[in-house]
């Protein structure tokens, strides 16, 4: 059933709709009510939402003098042609952004649509990303189910979690390097636990970006702090025959495979029974228990092998709970307060190379990559004599007393 018949448009309207074509980017005057001739230009139109409702805008452009505004209309047209009917809806405010845009880009040789897509990712991933407290969790979840040593988690837990509890409130995704960066300073630590620190965050924030939490690593930016080189520290044969001596059985083993092995600590605290191989006169170093992950036999001299006599139908690891707390009282029995930092490596390295005088030898069995390195950092460090000492520091079976042979 018909409505009944629609209004007619009247003279004007009907004149004004078959012209308005006809007048795009065409200027025509207009009287303004001061009396004053303006040109105009139409510049197409765009649809907004007004109150729930879809309106049609036409987009007029209003010019003092007709030359203005024929110049303004063939910019429009060039425009057009370029870049279609959607740049003729852009507004002057849209035009002075982009323009903006490009200059600040301009340096950076950036487009403003990379730019765009740049930041709609950003976006994108803050909204993905996590609360650092649940990253730094999930973290050190993972560590623990790649099976990576007890110490390790150990100390994730303690540099992940100040860091955690002094970034609790923000997104893994909104860190940057300068917040990084001026956080690590404040700790007021030496440049190798900084280092250490800084290293711990490299490793949380690579987890993150790939699961998407943050789209960069703003910790690979953050300068490491200079480490100044220290002198290495040793024990003396003294020293080490006084430490045996007062050892208890479950910390022996460790003591010795380190001052006649020169496994490092964290190796040594993931070795089993299993790995030393009595047989072959070798201890294996299995690559997922390596730093370096790769495999490697240490030579067991026979000073080594005397002190693991009594082990060889032990099962199981060889270092056990509570291994820090034993070493400590092993050292409070035998009057050795001075510690230095890797003691009984840098001991074994230097002795053996003043006792054994190969280098290669001692890199390999050590784990280093360059001989070079090696024999640079540890000779001259002792007298033969005293290399001489350490390598005969014998077990006296029967007593829980150590010999110290000339």
């Amino acid at each position: 059933m018909s409505d009944g018949p629609k209004p007619s448009l009247s003279a004007k309207q009907k004149k004004d709709k078959s012209t308005r074509k006809k007048k795009a980017f065409e200027p025509y005057p207009v009287k303004q009510r001061n009396g004053k001739i303006h040109w105009q230009i139409y510049a197409g139109s765009k649809v907004v939402e007004r109150d729930g409702k879809m309106v049609r805008i036409l987009n007029r452009r209003t010019y003092a003098d007709k030359g203005e505004a024929e110049s303004a209309a063939d910019l429009l047209r060039i425009q057009k042609i370029n870049y279609g009917t959607a740049a003729m809806s852009l507004s002057e405010r849209d035009r002075s952004d982009a323009a903006e845009a490009l200059r600040v880009l301009k340096a950076h040789t950036v487009s403003i649509l990379d730019a765009a897509h740049f930041y709609a990712n950003h976006l994108e991933a803050q909204k993905k990303s996590r609360p650092v407290k649940d990253a730094v969790l999930d973290y050190i979840a993972a560590a623990q189910a790649d099976g990576r040593a007890w110490s390790y988690i150990l100390d994730l837990r303690y540099r992940l979690g100040r860091f955690s509890s002094d970034f609790e409130d923000k997104l893994l995704g909104e860190i940057t390097t300068g917040d990084l960066d001026s956080w690590v300073r404040s700790l007021g630590l030496g440049a190798v636990s900084r280092n250490t620190f800084r290293k711990r965050l490299a490793a949380l924030f690579n987890y993150g970006r790939a699961r998407g939490w943050c789209t960069s690593n703003p910790a690979k930016d953050v300068v490491p702090a200079r480490v100044r080189p220290t002198p290495i520290g040793i024990l003396s044969p003294h020293e080490l025959s006084r430490l045996l001596g007062n050892a208890s059985e479950k910390t022996l083993p460790y003591w010795t495979i380190a001052a006649f092995g020169g496994v490092r600590s964290a190796e040594l605290e993931r070795l089993e029974w299993k790995d030393v191989h009595f047989e072959s006169h070798l201890i294996e170093i299995a690559a997922h228990k390596s730093k370096t992950a790769t495999k490697r036999f240490v030579r067991m001299e026979p000073v080594l092998e005397a002190w693991l006599e009594p082990y060889k139908n032990h099962r199981g690891p060889i270092c056990l709970p509570n291994l820090r707390k034993l070493q400590l009282e092993d050292r409070r029995k035998a009057g050795i307060t001075a510690w230095p930092s890797n003691a009984l490596r840098h001991s074994y390295a230097s002795y053996h190379l003043a006792h054994f005088r190969n280098a290669a030898q001692l890199a390999l069995e050590m784990g280093h990559i360059n001989a070079n390195i090696t024999f640079a950092h540890y000779r001259e460090l002792v007298r033969p004599q005293e290399a001489e000492r350490w390598w005969n520091i014998m077990p006296a079976y029967g007593a829980n007393v150590v010999a110290l042979t000339a």
